[in-house]
């Protein structure tokens, strides 16, 4: 047996390391302490398999040796170990070796009964016992082996690394700006595959014609409402975004850009934004890019993302009308979550809204606690 270079022994029951140089290796000569001694005497691994061949086969039967004749024994070479064992009341120990993929080594068993105990001759000295710490002995060992494998397996990987890395620094070692450039378009290339997750199913047929008759109802009540400003004033309802509201408040119900709480104070901070870059003596076309940038990252900040608050900041940007369209959109906002909320929680399968926030639930809390509910 051969301590490996850095490694020491390690003795779970004497909960210490033996002393070892780390810069070279240590032998343990057969027949020297206990782990020699039962080295020594062991079998050859080969013979000790506890593969079963036939039913009725038995298994080579487990030595077990006693520490305290060791002790006794004139012409063993006893270390500290061997004593140390002794005091914490180990008696006997059995070695079973294997022999793995080249990979050789041995398990220890130590038993603190005393062999004059008739348990313990009845446990330790039965069939089945023998077989158990036969195959857990051999189980160590393609441990042993897999372990080793691994450690070489990662020697190897990081290796194969370092030599990439150093062929790519020396190749561009002229340019060090080139080499972060590239290695940063590697990982955008990597993100662009995808993440690899799986792609959401899509709805029942039940589930979408009831998106169908939400969709149709509350358009139907926003496009009454649009007719009657643009026969009534000079003011439409800028009815487009209306159409991504309803994809999230029907299509996609829980997602939080769809809530009232997002959709309402969106729509509020977007449009207030986007308006007062209005007022700005610069090119309306730098106004349509500059006002909703400014709106979007304000939502964005602070929580409330909505995608067609973003579209109308786009549209105030662009046309004359100024703070009276912006007060009907959020209005009919107010009514097109209202009529989502009712309609949404017809179904069974839905739940509209997930959350209102924490004024609303406050204020609804205050009502039922005056009401008595």
């Amino acid at each position: 047996l051969v301590l490996e270079r850095g490694g020491c022994w390690t003795c779970p029951s004497l909960g210490s390391v033996t002393d070892v140089n780390n810069d070279v290796s240590v032998s343990v000569p057969p027949g020297v302490d206990l782990v020699g001694n039962l080295w020594s005497t062991s079998k050859n691994p080969n013979s000790t398999s506890t593969t079963t061949k036939r039913r009725g086969s038995q298994t080579n039967k487990l030595q077990w040796t006693s520490l305290e004749g060791l002790m006794q024994d004139p012409d063993t070479a006893k270390g500290d170990r061997m004593a140390q064992l002794r005091e914490l009341g180990m008696d006997r120990a059995a070695g079973v070796p294997f022999s793995v993929d080249g990979h050789s080594g041995m398990v220890v068993y130590l038993s603190r009964e005393k062999p004059s105990s008739n348990k313990t001759v009845s446990v330790l000295d039965h069939e089945h016992h023998d077989t158990y710490l036969h195959r857990a002995g051999t189980l160590l060992g393609h441990t042993v082996a897999l372990t080793k494998a691994k450690k070489r397996l990662i020697e190897t990987s990081i290796h194969v690394k370092h030599a990439v890395e150093h062929s790519w620094e020396d190749r561009h070692c002229d340019c060090g700006c080139l080499t972060a450039v590239t290695k940063k378009l590697m990982i955008v290339a990597r993100k662009a595959r995808g993440g690899g997750m799986a792609i959401p199913p899509p709805m029942t047929t039940q589930q979408a014609l009831w998106t169908w008759l939400g969709t149709f109802l509350t358009l139907l009540v926003l496009s009454g409402i649009n007719h009657a400003l643009v026969t009534t004033t000079d003011h439409s309802l800028l009815i487009g975004p209306f159409g991504a509201l309803m994809t999230l408040q029907y299509g996609l119900t829980a997602a939080p850009a769809s809530q009232p709480r997002n959709a309402v104070l969106g729509q509020i901070v977007s449009g207030a934004i986007a308006l007062v870059f209005t007022y700005l003596p610069i090119p309306q076309w730098l106004q349509q890019a500059l006002g909703p940038a400014f709106s979007v990252t304000a939502m964005c900040r602070l929580g409330i993302p909505h995608p067609p608050a973003g579209a109308h900041a786009v549209l105030y940007a662009a046309g004359n009308d100024k703070w009276q369209l912006y007060g009907i959109v959020v209005m009919c906002t107010v009514v097109s979550c209202l009529m989502a909320t009712v309609i949404n929680n017809f179904s069974e399968k839905r739940q509209y809204p997930t959350y209102w926030g924490p004024l609303i639930d406050r204020l609804a809390q205050n009502i039922r606690k005056f009401m008595g509910w």
